[in-house]
């Protein structure tokens, strides 16, 4: 997406009544965001636009998903606004001066930080399930109960996953099990940020830690929901949280490793449920994701075997 400097300057003027000195486009950031950081004159902002057709319903939510988890106690970045510009949906928020978490010498301690900050946004109470929001009424708008039995009724002898080998007919009774047994449990849905990292936090010059990109943000189950990125079961080239790091994760959430690992049976089927949607969602959507979407979930899958002793 080429973004010609007069729309960006419009776009700011809308918003930020001062003069653009300079426009920096920062790349490889967002899947499908440009993003841009405008230098004024007394302060620098962060512009995120894309030309999605649902772009500024995905802005509105990171605005609601931000604002209830600052009321909660977790640093983010100040909105200044959202909006439309011709085919153009756009987000500006006030540039944090820092280090990324993954440039700081001490990441155990940034790990125990983003385990508190998990808390915190899963205890933000949501309406509805999953990552469509609808900022009309305040609610995300999909179903745990379509989406679980989608899964389920997959799971048959014409399964496209078993012709990718994911998987065999004898384990095909087992998976199943795995996913009755999300379906059963009485899981709480709250707010989770679904990718926490390193990566997603700046640190500035006095230590304080903010949490950035909220883009994946959904109501899901807590803190399952928080284990599906830092378990990697969203990218293979995501880097993995060392043990200790996630024990400085858990420490900050106020999880015991006790009660962690009676918890891990409940995430590993979970994760499998995540890994086997997405590459259900590539074959139909996205053909050049299907290979590493089936190294992901077959894992996963070696993962929740593992952990549930079969």
């Amino acid at each position: 997406m080429f973004m010609k400097k007069e729309i960006i300057e419009t776009i700011i003027s809308k918003t930020v009544k001062q003069k653009i000195k300079n426009i920096r486009s920062i790349v490889g950031k967002g899947d499908v965001n440009k993003i841009f950081v405008v230098e004024l004159e007394n302060r620098k902002v962060l512009l995120r636009i894309n030309s999605k057709w649902d772009g500024l319903m995905e802005f509105k939510k990171e605005v609601w998903c931000i604002e209830k988890s600052k009321k909660k106690g977790v640093p983010c970045s100040n909105i200044l606004g959202v909006g439309m510009y011709k085919d153009y949906s756009y987000m500006i928020y006030d540039f944090i001066q820092g280090r990324s978490g993954g440039e700081i010498k001490n990441k155990k301690e940034v790990w125990v930080t983003i385990g508190r900050y998990a808390k915190l946004i899963n205890s933000v109470k949501v309406k509805g399930y999953g990552l469509r929001f609808s900022p009309e009424d305040n609610r995300f708008t999909e179903s745990w109960s379509r989406h679980i039995r989608y899964n389920i009724e997959s799971l048959n002898e014409e399964d496209k996953l078993l012709d990718l080998k994911i998987y065999d007919k004898d384990q095909l009774i087992m998976i199943k099990k795995y996913f009755f047994d999300l379906k059963k449990n009485k899981f709480k849905i709250g707010l989770i940020h679904n990718d926490l990292s390193l990566r997603n936090v700046v640190v500035n010059d006095v230590g304080d830690v903010f949490l950035i990109d909220w883009g994946c943000a959904e109501a899901n189950f807590v803190p399952l929901g928080e284990f599906v990125e830092i378990l990697g079961a969203g990218h293979m080239d995501l880097k993995i949280p060392t043990s200790e790091e996630i024990d400085c994760f858990l420490k900050g959430y106020g999880i015991s490793k006790k009660e962690f690992e009676i918890l891990k049976k409940d995430i590993s089927k979970f994760l499998l449920l995540v890994s086997f949607d997405k590459l259900r969602w590539a074959i139909d959507k996205s053909l050049g994701d299907v290979k590493e979407m089936s190294k992901i979930a077959r894992k996963r899958l070696s993962y929740a075997l593992e952990i549930n002793n079969y």
